[in-house]
């Protein structure tokens, strides 16, 4: 076997060994309702991932503030403004 051989065969390798983990991220993702969208590589679906994590953590805290603004003791306006801002940034 030459060495341009090794090389070629060696890269193969690294390339099933990423396509593999890959695979696996987008496994996890898809277990738990998150969308890969165009997750090409491992970094993709990690940002894929992140800002789909931070949608869904300002959409619970937005409707803690929507319980909060018909709660009779925290009631105000000021939780429904809160909750229009929090959902404003997504």
């Amino acid at each position: 076997m030459s060495q341009d051989d090794m090389v070629n065969m060696t890269l193969e390798r690294f390339v099933e060994l990423l396509t593999a983990e890959r695979e696996k991220v987008a496994a996890w993702m898809i277990a738990r309702g998150y969308a890969t969208g165009h997750g090409d590589s491992t970094e993709d679906l990690l940002k894929e991932l992140e800002w789909q994590i931070a949608e869904r953590e300002r959409e619970a805290c937005a409707k803690v503030c929507d319980v909060l603004a018909v709660h009779p003791e925290y009631a105000s306006d000021i939780t429904k403004v809160a909750a229009q801002a929090i959902r404003a940034r997504g």
